[in-house]
């Protein structure tokens, strides 16, 4: 934990000595990929399925403000359980640090995380859908392949706030394509 504060300080450090020469919501960036939640999600009667992410950014502040969704089903593993599906959806902002051409990231997100419990099986419960909120940080690294396509992977751990507080951590690559933003969107956004 110690390291992931000391790593947090320096990248806000070098992110606000990169922010005076960086223009706010000067591009979007957007991106779809695989995702894989890692460890128990809920308990071992669920064996979390990979899903797929979808992710969106823009420079903003000094780092980078962003939107992530990550899908995935939890599969029952005994009998008269419903499978899950699951949507985690967050907002956050990250610092940022460029070494060489490679551009790593680092910063604390908000968001819901949506459960549909499926009705197969037998399962009777009155419970078919759950909402709860969560806070949590993610790590990013981007490796450019052209002056628009990149390569992405997100580590990200979330606290979901249950009766019982789960975490969820998940593992997250993909592809993603930057495009400027339109000037009359860069206005709304500022």
């Amino acid at each position: 934990m110690r390291v992931l504060c000391l790593l947090s300080v320096v990248l806000v450090l070098a992110s606000g000595a990169r922010a005076q020469g960086h223009a706010d919501w000067a591009t979007l960036t957007g991106g779809i990929g695989a995702g894989l939640p890692v460890g128990e999600f809920i308990g071992p009667e669920w064996q979390a399925e990979p899903g797929f992410a979808i992710r969106g950014q823009s420079p903003a502040y000094g780092g980078a403000a962003r939107g992530s969704l990550l899908v995935f089903e939890a599969e029952p593993q005994r009998e008269n359980l419903p499978g899950i599906l699951v949507l985690v959806s967050a907002v956050g902002w990250g610092a940022s640090l460029d070494v060489g051409t490679v551009r790593l990231g680092l910063g604390p997100e908000l968001g819901v995380v949506h459960m549909r419990f499926e009705a197969e099986g037998g399962f009777t419960g009155p419970l078919k859908n759950e909402t709860e909120v969560h806070v949590g940080l993610v790590g990013r690294l981007e490796v450019p392949l052209t002056s628009h396509l990149q390569a992405w992977a997100d580590a990200s751990v979330a606290r979901i706030a249950l009766a019982d507080p789960v975490t969820l951590s998940s593992l997250a690559v993909g592809l993603s394509v930057r495009v400027r933003t339109p000037g009359w969107l860069q206005d709304v956004l500022r």
